[in-house]
């Protein structure tokens, strides 16, 4: 018998946006913000969304899956979408787990559009220091 060796291996993951996907499209995986408890911080265009479809009408939906691990409120997160300029205001994301497992009408519209996405985050003073995540779920309907 031979003694053998035990080494680590390496692992790689490569995350990336579906190539096959063409109808409901995002720039980006991920968006990450960083604020100070009791703070309010504004991500001016942090992601945009595509619609991408030859059909003349369709509904897109947004919210946010789940509050930040249950401590941060999830509502605190708002998003202004819009085409080609600011709106004035940003709407709370609705929280799926929250909300009776419902979303937020976002648009009415047809054909190939492209929405960039302001987020305004608002930390509660009462959020202890750490990482939180939450998933953005945006829904298109025919």
């Amino acid at each position: 018998m031979v003694a053998q060796s035990q080494q680590a291996v390496r692992v790689e993951a490569s995350v990336a946006p579906n190539p096959l996907g063409t109808l409901l499209v995002s720039n980006l995986t991920s968006v990450t913000i960083n604020a100070t408890a009791g703070t309010t911080v504004v991500v001016p265009c942090a992601y945009t969304v595509t619609v991408n479809t030859a059909i003349t009408y369709w509904l897109l939906d947004d919210g946010l899956y789940s509050d930040f691990a249950a401590v941060f409120p999830g509502a605190d997160l708002a998003n202004n979408t819009y085409i080609s300029a600011p709106q004035p205001t940003a709407t709370p994301f609705f929280v799926y787990s929250d909300d009776g497992g419902r979303w937020a009408l976002r648009e009415k519209s047809g054909g190939k559009q492209t929405y960039c996405v302001d987020l305004t985050l608002t930390v509660p003073v009462s959020v202890p220091g750490g990482t939180y995540s939450t998933n953005a779920v945006y829904t298109l309907y025919y």
